[in-house]
């Protein structure tokens, strides 16, 4: 089991396995076969011409082929394999702990790790976490759909502010409200080392709730994270109404706010249009499937003309109606900057569709509703 502060093996652990001139002869010693076989010549052909981009499909491929990947990212040249895909290859925490040495080995060079759809842990995340300061030109590190935890997302906080990364995409992966305070406890007290500007913070599908919510708001207001995806986290009206007013802070730096599908209501819609009201930058806003009613709906469209860096607003997916329809088309008849406009809803009638397309029609700078 590797931790946090596992310390690179001489680059000759790797290379000792899987040393013969013959590729398929070091997959059979790592026991991988078949489609593993293809994918692994693959991966050597791409870096023999020098490919910037790494890309590996296969369900079977797991530790041991990771580990023999690892090998030839931690050898490759300035330059080449900067960016890797490894999605759906039943990846370990022995494999990440592996491509972790492998980044540490290699100080240049790779700047998007892209991890989903596989079966890393706290203890696979924590070597990657630990990783980071020693390979800062890596700026996107995607662990959707894993099994990081809190603890791991605990050991990606803390070594975020040392890093180089400007995107962390961990959705799906079992973090609750204690993880998120992690998170947002780390980067609050890493701040002043950040040298590569905001975060995109992407944490859908993990149940957070109110308290994770309100714990990464001020991350918002002191202009940490530029785009937050809190998609599906079990936010309610407080947690929506913190985030809302974090993004009125004369530091904020947010400009993408994703909260679709979470139970915001009424009370957190009318602190949305309020935040929109009072500065927000927001260039992007998702409230669909958000359980917004008429009024939440009329609060939002009535602050459209007071936001002028709004581009594009979703509040689809609320079963709002034709007095909704409307109140939104004559905010878009008064709003010069809004782009896209996502309203779709089942209680829509013709006669509001109607009224919408007359608004269109009479702003150009309208692209889609």
């Amino acid at each position: 089991m590797c931790g946090a502060n596992m310390r690179p093996p001489p680059k000759a652990s790797f290379a000792a396995a899987f040393a013969s001139s013959s590729k398929c002869e070091r997959v059979e010693r790592a026991q991988v076969h078949g489609a593993a076989c293809v994918a692994l010549a693959t991966v050597e052909r791409a870096l023999a011409r020098k490919a910037t981009v790494v890309r590996v499909s296969c369900s079977g491929f797991g530790d041991t082929g990771t580990i023999a990947i690892a090998d030839l990212l931690a050898n490759a040249p300035e330059g080449v394999a900067t960016n890797v895909h490894m999605r759906g290859c039943d990846i370990g925490d022995a494999g990440a702990c592996a491509l972790a040495v492998a980044l540490r080995e290699r100080a240049h060079g790779v700047r998007s790790l892209d991890l989903c759809e596989n079966r890393i842990g706290a203890a696979g995340a924590a070597a990657l976490a630990a990783a980071l300061p020693d390979h800062r030109s890596l700026r996107s590190l995607l662990l959707c759909h894993n099994r990081i935890g809190d603890t791991g997302m605990y050991a990606l906080g803390n070594q975020l502010a040392a890093s180089g990364v400007t995107l962390l995409a961990v959705s799906d992966n079992g973090i609750s409200y204690r993880g998120a305070r992690a998170l947002a406890a780390a980067l609050d007290h890493g701040l002043p080392l950040r040298a590569v500007g905001s975060l995109a913070l992407v944490l859908d599908g993990n149940e957070i709730g109110d308290e994770g919510a309100t714990a990464i708001a001020p991350l918002l207001a002191a202009g940490a994270v530029e785009s937050l995806s809190l998609a599906s986290c079990s936010i309610a009206e407080r947690g929506a109404a913190a985030l809302a007013a974090a993004t009125t802070s004369t530091s904020s730096r947010c400009i993408d706010l994703e909260l679709r599908g979470n139970a915001v209501g009424e009370g957190g819609a009318v602190e949305v249009a309020r935040a929109l009201r009072s500065g927000a930058r927001l260039e992007r806003l998702s409230l669909s499937a958000c359980r917004v009613t008429l009024r939440g709906a009329r609060a939002i469209a009535d602050a459209l003309d007071r936001a002028p860096t709004l581009r594009t607003l979703d509040v689809g997916g609320n079963h709002l109606d034709d007095i909704a329809a409307h109140a939104f088309a004559v905010a878009l008849e008064r709003t010069p900057n809004l782009q896209v406009l996502g309203i779709g809803s089942d209680r829509i009638t013709s006669a509001g569709v109607q009224r919408l397309t007359l608004a269109v029609r009479r702003n150009s700078s309208i692209a889609d509703v």
